[in-house]
């Protein structure tokens, strides 16, 4: 299928699936129906694109302040000096987003093996009131 804003979009009965980009790379954005309609997983999908510029920024912050301070106290190895935020974040890679038909989101980062291979997540509402980020796996 396809979307003036979306462009080529996937769709079955659990979700609507696409690639968006971001400044740095390309990422697939996974609309979870749970019995929404199509047009609402489409609405919720235009809204994530149409804000994800300024919200992968907070979640980059969100990283940073959540997540970051976890691989300086107890990740680095021996001598290893703390990593700077700037450091942290060239390392931490966006690797997708899924959402529900709310519009709350998950980012999902690759840790570059800072964290011996756990994955990264930062959640946020649709009003951008609530985040959290987190470390799993």
């Amino acid at each position: 299928m396809r979307d003036e804003l979306l462009g080529e979009f996937a769709l079955d009965d659990s979700a609507l699936t696409l690639t968006v980009a971001t400044e740095d790379t390309s990422v697939k954005l996974n609309v979870r129906l749970e019995g929404a309609t199509v047009a609402e997983a489409i609405s919720t999908a235009r809204f994530i694109v149409e804000t994800l510029t300024e919200r992968l920024g907070q979640a980059r912050k969100e990283l940073v302040r959540e997540v970051l301070p976890i691989v300086n106290a107890g990740y680095l190895d021996p001598g290893e000096p703390p990593l700077s935020p700037e450091e942290f974040l060239r390392r931490a890679k966006l690797r997708g987003l899924s959402a529900d038909v709310d519009g709350n989101t998950s980012f999902h980062f690759d840790d570059d093996d800072m964290l011996w291979g756990h994955r990264l997540v930062v959640d946020c509402d649709r009003d951008g009131l609530k985040w959290g980020a987190g470390v799993f796996g």
